[in-house]
C-alpha cells in the first residue's frame, strides 16, 4: 500500500501526498511531542517534517524503509528544535542591524519574485518566509488545509528554483 502511494508521491501526484499526510501526521506529531512537549510546536514541526520528506523522497532508495526514515526526519526535526530554543537571546543592537539588513534583502528579492509568481504565491511565500508563519496559521489565512498549503508551497519553491536556474 505504502510503495502505491510512494511511487505517485516521487511523481508529484498531490493526492498521494495527501495521503501520506494522512497517514503519517498523527505519528510523527507523537514522536516531536514526546521530545518537545509543546502541542503548538509539535503540529508545525509534524507539518515541516513531511515538507521535507516530500522534498527529499528522491534520495529514499527503498521504500521498505520509508517509516524508519519519516521517523528519524521528526526525531531530527525534534533535537534541533531543543537546540535552536536554547540559543541565548541576542543583543537589542545586533537584532535592529540584522532586521536593517534583512529588509533590503527581502525587499530585492519581492521586487523579482513578482515576475513570475502570481501575488497569491507571493503572499504564501512572504508568509512563509518573511514574516515566519507556520504552515498552520498559512493554512487558517487562505482557509484550505495544511497539506494543500504545503503542497502549494512546494510547488512555489519548484517554480523558483526553475526560473533561478534560467
Amino acid at each position: 500500500m505504502i510503495e502505491n502511494i510512494l511511487v505517485r508521491f516521487k511523481n508529484n501526484d498531490e493526492k498521494a501526498f495527501e495521503e501520506m499526510f494522512n497517514q503519517y501526521y498523527q505519528i510523527v506529531f507523537y514522536i516531536i511531542n514526546k521530545y518537545i512537549r509543546d502541542n503548538n510546536s509539535a503540529e508545525e514541526l509534524a507539518n515541516d517534517c513531511l515538507y521535507t520528506a516530500y522534498n527529499n523522497i528522491s534520495s529514499l532508495k527503498d521504500f521498505n524503509k520509508f517509516e524508519a526514515w519519516i521517523y528519524s526526519i521528526a526525531k531530527n526535526k525534534a533535537l534541533n528544535y531543543l537546540k535552536k530554543i536554547k540559543r541565548k537571546p541576542v543583543s537589542c543592537q545586533e537584532y535592529i542591524n540584522e532586521i536593517q539588513d534583512e529588509s533590503f534583502i527581502y525587499h530585492e528579492m519581492i521586487l523579482k519574485l513578482r515576475l513570475f509568481l502570481t501575488e497569491e504565491e507571493l503572499s504564501l511565500f512572504i508568509m512563509k518566509n518573511v514574516h515566519d508563519y507556520t504552515f498552520l496559521a498559512i493554512s487558517r489565512n487562505f482557509k484550505e488545509s495544511v497539506h494543500q498549503i504545503i503542497y502549494r508551497y512546494i510547488k512555489i519553491e519548484e517554480k523558483i528554483r526553475k526560473e533561478l536556474n534560467q
